[in-house]
């Protein structure tokens, strides 16, 4: 095995950090397991397509610190707005006066950061839908 590049470090920290093993980041995202097997054995580095693919996946995940190692692993360690499954509704973890601050504090980046998600999304719409159902099909006859 090769010794891991920084950027595959980062790239598999961010897939323990979200306790997401290869099989549940392809039927999320439709990105090849393969690709991330071929990252931990250090065959690799990441392309721009993946970690795009894992930064519109991961939106919490700041993009200077996953290319370049720069910050914090999560954007706005702060005030991380995340939604649980025992408490569904932000509202009920934050007051609407803390969203609004967060909302008008992080604008640009939040624009910034859907922008690249909806271009994304127009992109890699008919892939990703060829992968789930390739996937889907795979499950259904095995």
């Amino acid at each position: 095995m090769k010794k891991l590049s920084d950027i595959n470090k980062r790239f598999l920290a961010v897939l323990k950090e979200k306790n997401m093993p290869p099989y549940k980041l392809e039927e999320a995202t439709g990105l090849n397991r393969q690709i991330v097997y071929n990252l931990r054995a250090g065959k690799n580095d990441p392309s721009r397509e993946t970690v795009n693919t894992l930064l519109a996946y991961f939106s919490d995940i700041n993009p200077d610190w996953l290319n370049l190692g720069k910050g914090n692993m999560y954007l706005n360690t702060e005030k991380n707005f995340i939604i649980h499954e025992d408490k569904p509704n932000i509202l009920e973890t934050y007051s609407i006066d803390d969203i609004v601050s967060f909302v008008i504090e992080n604008e640009k980046e939040l624009l910034k950061n859907s922008l690249i998600f909806k271009e994304y999304l127009k992109l890699k719409e008919n892939e990703a839908v060829f992968n789930y159902l390739k996937t889907s099909l795979n499950k259904l006859s095995s």
